[in-house]
């Protein structure tokens, strides 16, 4: 876990002051900027916010400030508002949270209740993206949107790519490492003492909450992306009325009856997309693996010549693949 600094918008400071549990200042200091900590160096492009808990008293004074993203060229750096929100914790990192509500499920709800917009950085493959006007037109949009308050559409903040033109088309992984050299170049990372007395850029070794797919064996990235409802009701009574009429038989014909009944539309679930990703819908957003093209497939479990299993088993019995049932073939 990286921890960075986003310094205050034109230089300005504030005493940032920690207290033990008694109240006592343990802690004093004059800071300009305001430091936050990531797993992810890469999102910071698309920070809409950075926010901290309304009961958070070290940072009572910079909250409605703008402080400046430290990543992208100097001269079209975005500024971004200092919010309150009830997700942040006061005692995990330093307490304040960067705000991408497009690849993060916790940053998209904050997003969401603060209107606050949801910048898209990468594709389907999981890299960073190509599209769109250059960076500086790109920055610019973004820094109108965040001076006046108004939010645009969904679909117009997701035309602006806010992937500076150096970074574009790069994998999140060598992104990630270019952006965090930049920014140590920059000095604007958060430092403290080696053993031997250096100044080190602080990097925190913690565990975390890291979702994999179970099919590509990567790291899956939130991405928020589009979904369509289907109104399964009016798409079934063509199909339902063609069983009914003899049009379309189904063997065994025992499966009449529940398709009969009402025609279901499956709800999203695990596929692959175009780019042979690991792709899964939730609330809005989808989750993102690299290509599968890359990794060895697993072999496939085969029970002994010695053992039978009912004909609707389709996989090692205790495993998720054993519940399901055989499909009806239709004609």
């Amino acid at each position: 876990m990286w921890h960075f600094k986003y310094p205050l918008a034109g230089g300005e400071t504030y005493t940032y002051v920690e207290k033990d549990e008694d109240g006592n200042v343990t802690f004093e200091e004059q800071r300009d900027y305001i430091s936050i900590a990531t797993t992810r160096p890469e999102t910071m492009l698309g920070d809409g916010a950075v926010a901290v808990h309304p009961s958070d008293e070290r940072y009572a004074s910079i909250i409605g400030k703008f402080c400046e993203i430290p990543v992208g060229p100097k001269e079209h750096r975005r500024l971004i508002p200092i919010i309150t929100d009830e997700h942040p914790d006061p005692d995990f990192g330093s307490g304040a949270v960067k705000i991408t509500g497009a690849h993060d499920f916790n940053d998209y709800q904050v997003a969401r209740r603060n209107h606050i917009p949801l910048y898209r950085l990468m594709n389907e493959k999981a890299a960073l993206r190509e599209d769109g006007e250059p960076y500086a037109t790109c920055a610019k949009q973004a820094m109108e949107i965040a001076k006046s308050g108004e939010l645009p559409s969904e679909a117009d903040v997701d035309d602006i790519n806010l992937v500076p033109d150096e970074y574009r088309g790069l994998d999140r992984h060598e992104a990630r490492k270019r952006i965090v050299d930049a920014i140590n170049a920059d000095g604007l990372a958060v430092t403290v003492m080696d053993e031997e007395g250096v100044e080190i850029p602080f990097v925190e070794n913690k565990k975390i909450m890291q979702p994999f797919g179970d099919r590509s064996g990567v790291v899956i990235e939130p991405m928020l992306t589009d979904q369509w409802f289907a109104d399964a009701k009016t798409l079934a009574e063509p199909a339902i009325a063609s069983v009914k009429e003899g049009r379309t038989k189904f063997v065994p014909k025992n499966w009449e009856k529940p398709i009969s009944s009402g025609w279901k539309i499956s709800s999203p679930g695990a596929f692959h997309a175009s780019s042979g990703g690991d792709t899964r819908f939730r609330h809005g957003m989808v989750r993102t693996a690299p290509s599968l093209s890359k990794r060895p497939r697993k072999k496939r479990w085969k029970p002994p010549s010695s053992t039978t299993f009912p004909t609707k088993a389709r996989g090692k019995p205790g495993s998720r693949s054993s519940s399901r049932t055989t499909s009806p073939a239709i004609s």
